[in-house]
């Protein structure tokens, strides 16, 4: 094979460029007609999005409390009586049920709903022979008519409206309970601010009922509204 001098060197090297130059500028050519056909205006991407789902259950907890769960009904004589609506009144005489006052309550007992559902709440006294009697020793006066202990729904918290009710007729004075299953309060709210109930007593001392102290124990109990 024959000798090559630097001349074809040279011009190999010139030619080898030049076929590098048209094929790279052939190249960015063919590349912008592809992304103008294809109407390429930058880089592709998906944007994916994902939901969850929480859920929970509230328990539904049937709970009462007593802020206030003691009268003093103060120092009675046999045959007079007292109301916890104003505490400060001494009456005397025999029970009458026209007789007490709406709208100036001094003492009560509240009823406060302290769980996560409405409640209807119901009161007795086991530890009487008869309804309204209470415990006195005393056979004569009140006795005879069952009213020595009357007991009455005074008011509930935005009664009538999401407070819940006074029941029809406990609104009024009746004979204290000996069981359960006498609702005196009806659907009373759990939010804070409609959840309490006032219950009022009056008292009324047997005519022959011996000097002493008493004290009666009331229960409360709480059904859950369905």
């Amino acid at each position: 094979m024959g000798e090559v001098n630097n001349n074809h060197i040279a011009y190999m090297v010139v030619l080898v460029i030049a076929v590098v130059f048209v094929g790279m500028v052939f190249s960015l050519n063919r590349i912008g007609e592809i992304e103008t056909g294809l109407g390429i205006t930058g880089m592709l991407a998906t944007n994916n999005t994902g939901t969850a789902t929480l859920s929970a259950t509230v328990a539904s907890s049937t709970a009462i409390s007593l802020p206030v769960s003691a009268i003093d009904l103060g120092s009675l004589q046999p045959g007079e009586w007292n109301s916890s609506e104003n505490s400060t009144y001494t009456h005397g005489g025999p029970f009458d049920t026209d007789r007490y006052n709406t709208s100036n309550i001094t003492e009560n007992i509240t009823i406060q709903n302290d769980g996560s559902i409405n409640v209807d709440i119901e009161i007795y006294m086991e530890e009487q022979v008869t309804a309204g009697n209470g415990n006195f020793s005393g056979t004569a006066g009140c006795i005879t008519t069952n009213n020595c202990f009357m007991i009455r729904c005074a008011n509930v918290i935005n009664m009538n409206s999401t407070g819940g009710n006074c029941t029809t007729p406990q609104h009024a004075y009746i004979a204290l309970p000996k069981a359960a299953g006498t609702e005196f309060v009806s659907d009373l709210n759990f939010t804070d601010t409609d959840d309490e109930a006032f219950i009022v007593v009056n008292v009324t001392i047997p005519e022959d009922e011996h000097a002493g102290a008493f004290t009666q124990t009331l229960t409360f109990t709480a059904a859950a509204v369905s």
